[in-house]
């Protein structure tokens, strides 16, 4: 049998097949091509979208991963606090419950990134923009000095105070402290503190850490977060910090990336693995430093004013903004002539001094409280001219009104 090679076979009775690696006219080349291309397409594509992802969720404005839906109770978990509210609370206790959850219902969160007018306040005055708001209904309840020092005044009913300014995330760490200044001795054992971060706006009249979403030490070794409800054991968070007293100072840091919250006091960290660890809160929501008490006492807040109890967050610079700002000082008044406006109320236009006179002959300078150069008079009580007596003038229009000749001599 004679050798034929294998290009010119017969295929099929159409003659001999072409090479296909020197043509190039296969259908099967370009669809190669395409699904080729197409592929790699699709994996840059999705490459660019986890690299957008990813920076995103790590830049200056976070974004709003979190729906409305996750931010609520789902409906079940509702129906339940609902029901062991109705189970185990007081009808004053349930009525404050249902308000308080109607509230944030209404008034929703503050989200995303600090406001134009927010920065620039940061801007401008550094830490100093932060201070502690009252509401005024709760004025005669609770009053601030100094912008931050709180005096709780109420009896038997919970007040909470929140900042005017929310966590900015500008660093990877933000970290505030709160120190138990001052208990009446008389309310030692029946007032309850709650430290907290919260969501905004959050309702006044109950504490911290009970309501959506908020997370608080109790002074009475208690982690609340989101649970209004009587602890019952540690899983809930009952009793797992050591209880306070007046001197101590609890500090809480949150951290930029995953929200997770953490606690110190007196200067050292406190653990919360036998729990589950730090809880996180939202990240498409603003935080606010929250402080709230049932019964008088004093607070003080140190947004990053002052040193700070724990080192750390000395070291590394973890308040909330820079301790001086840019804040423009004030004019700088200058004397001239004594009073521009004064001096020159009553001259012509045609009579001022060119400015660049003004300005070579050293008169612009700063103002210097001295007498007045120009020896104007001193007018004292003393020195006035005192009235003409007119007495003699109404004797005579009495005398004229009897028909008496006022000529005449008094008798």
């Amino acid at each position: 049998m004679p050798f034929v090679h294998p290009r010119s076979q017969v295929i099929d009775g159409y003659g001999p097949s072409e090479d296909i690696g020197d043509g190039g006219d296969s259908p099967l080349v370009p669809f190669l091509l395409i699904s080729i291309s197409f592929l790699l397409m699709l994996v840059m594509l999705l490459t660019v979208a986890l690299i957008q992802r990813c920076c995103g969720s790590r830049g200056g404005e976070l974004s709003d991963d979190t729906e409305e839906s996750d931010l609520q109770y789902d409906d079940a978990t509702e129906i339940e606090n609902d029901a062991s509210a109705l189970r185990t609370m007081s009808p004053d206790e349930q009525e404050i419950y249902f308000q308080a959850k109607e509230y944030i219902k209404l008034n929703g969160f503050a989200r995303m990134d600090l406001a134009p007018w927010q920065k620039d306040m940061i801007k401008e005055k550094g830490v100093h923009a932060w201070s502690l708001d009252t509401l005024s209904d709760n004025q005669h309840s609770v009053t601030v000095e100094n912008k931050t020092e709180i005096t709780f005044n109420n009896r038997n009913i919970p007040i909470s105070v929140q900042s005017n300014l929310p966590i900015p995330f500008t660093k990877d760490v933000h970290y505030i402290e709160f120190k138990i200044f001052d208990i009446p001795e008389r309310f030692r054992g029946n007032t309850l503190i709650s430290l907290s971060l919260s969501t905004f706006p959050y309702p006044s009249f109950v504490l911290p850490g009970r309501y959506l979403h908020s997370l608080a030490y109790d002074s009475n070794g208690d982690r609340r977060h989101n649970n209004p409800f009587l602890l019952e054991d540690l899983k809930a968070g009952h009793d797992i910090f050591p209880t306070l007293e007046e001197g101590d100072v609890v500090g809480i840091g949150i951290k930029k990336y995953s929200r997770a919250v953490f606690f110190t006091r007196n200067g050292k960290k406190l653990s919360e693995s036998k729990i589950g660890g730090h809880v996180k809160l939202p990240r498409s929501v603003q935080l606010y430093p929250t402080v709230g008490s049932i019964n008088p006492c004093r607070i003080d807040v140190n947004f990053g004013q002052m040193g700070f109890v724990f080192i750390e967050a000395n070291v590394k610079k973890w308040a909330l903004a820079p301790l001086r700002g840019s804040e423009v000082p004030p004019p700088l008044y200058t004397k001239f002539n004594h009073d521009v406006l004064l001096d020159c109320s009553d001259v012509e236009d045609s009579e001022l001094p060119e400015f660049e006179d003004v300005v070579h002959s050293g008169m612009v300078r700063p103002a210097e409280f001295t007498d007045d150069e120009r020896g104007d008079d001193e007018v004292t009580l003393d020195t006035i001219e005192q009235p003409p007596n007119y007495d003699h003038l109404i004797q005579d229009e009495i005398r004229e009104a009897m028909g008496e000749n006022i000529d005449d001599p008094d008798p």
